[in-house]
């Protein structure tokens, strides 16, 4: 248990301690100067013997209460705290684009990805990025005639991923994204037994622009760059990724990797957040819109977006232009 309401369970632990025996000090001292008052506040403990044990056992009771709920609420924090990390693996900050698409995150040009990595050469908190694209498309196992209409599907960089995370097949093997072709795939072993599929196996994938074959190359074990062990995933090739939505030379997310392992690297995510978004903002724009709050011009601009509205959503329109 590392806090209790908040507070480091240490040092309460210690102040308490300490607290406690200032507490038996005092009382001891009253007792040697004024033994009449120890008399007077114990007489009644063998006079009411019933009453006595009655307290004794409710206070026990009280404290066995709070202990066991605290070790509870300890305990669920505790799982949630593993689950998320090992589903997340070496991830501490995602970098998206400003919106969201139906299937999937904005998309925005590999060049920024360039430019990240540029930046954040000469941070020393800032271990590794690896650029990806993040959707949801339906697969299918025809074989057997099993579907799954929200399979979460990962192009990833095959040129970043080996440094970023290590990938590993239910085996305990490692296997690399460089080494799958064009029409190879890896799938996490949610995906596995959710369409009963195996090594070597066809697999079917959905897209706008219709339906494509590829081969399962392994399973592999979920977490990291796997996905989570709740969620279906399949395994691009980033170029093949992008080829097959249409999206070449674009990706969805920019994963970042942090100095440390496991929580001592969550440390120090707040300096590169901050740090990220420094570099991040663009300063015309923020220029621009420090300009417009500090000016009388925004009823004028919402008129303007009213009226570009009135269209598309006739709700937002009228609620913009009262």
């Amino acid at each position: 248990m590392e806090k209790v309401f908040g507070l480091p369970a240490t040092g309460l632990a210690i102040t308490m301690a300490v607290l406690l025996l200032f507490i038996f000090f005092v009382i001891a001292l009253s007792a040697t100067r004024r033994f009449i008052l120890v008399k007077m506040g114990t007489r009644n403990i063998p006079r009411r013997k019933g009453q006595s044990i009655l307290i004794v056992v409710g206070l026990m009771l009280s404290s066995a209460i709070i202990a066991t709920s605290l070790g509870i609420g300890d305990t669920v924090r505790y799982s949630i705290r593993s689950v998320t990390l090992d589903a997340l693996g070496p991830t501490d900050e995602t970098i998206k684009g400003p919106g969201k698409e139906y299937l999937g995150g904005e998309y925005f040009d590999y060049s920024h990805f360039t430019r990240i990595e540029q930046t954040t050469r000469g941070n020393t908190s800032v271990r590794a990025l690896v650029p990806v694209i993040n959707i949801s498309l339906p697969a299918s196992n025809e074989r057997n005639g099993l579907a799954e209409n929200n399979v979460k599907v990962r192009g990833i960089d095959s040129g970043y991923s080996n440094k970023f995370d290590t990938l590993k097949n239910v085996q305990g093997e490692p296997v690399f994204i460089d080494a799958l072709n064009s029409d190879e795939i890896y799938i996490n072993s949610k995906l596995s037994e959710v369409l009963k599929i195996t090594r070597g196996e066809p697999i079917t994938v959905y897209t706008r622009s219709g339906r494509s074959d590829f081969t399962v190359v392994d399973i592999l074990e979920s977490g990291g760059l796997a996905g989570g062990g709740t969620n279906p995933y399949i395994l691009f090739d980033l170029g093949v990724l992008q080829t097959l939505l249409g999206e070449e030379g674009q990706i969805t997310t920019i994963y970042v990797s942090n100095r440390g392992m496991g929580e001592s690297s969550l440390d120090l995510s707040g300096d590169v957040s901050d740090f990220l978004r420094s570099e991040l903002t663009d300063k015309a724009v923020a220029q621009e819109i420090f300009d417009v709050l500090k000016g009388s011009g925004i009823p004028a601009l919402l008129s303007k977006e009213s009226e570009n509205l009135r269209d598309e959503d006739k709700d937002m329109s009228e609620n913009l232009a009262h």
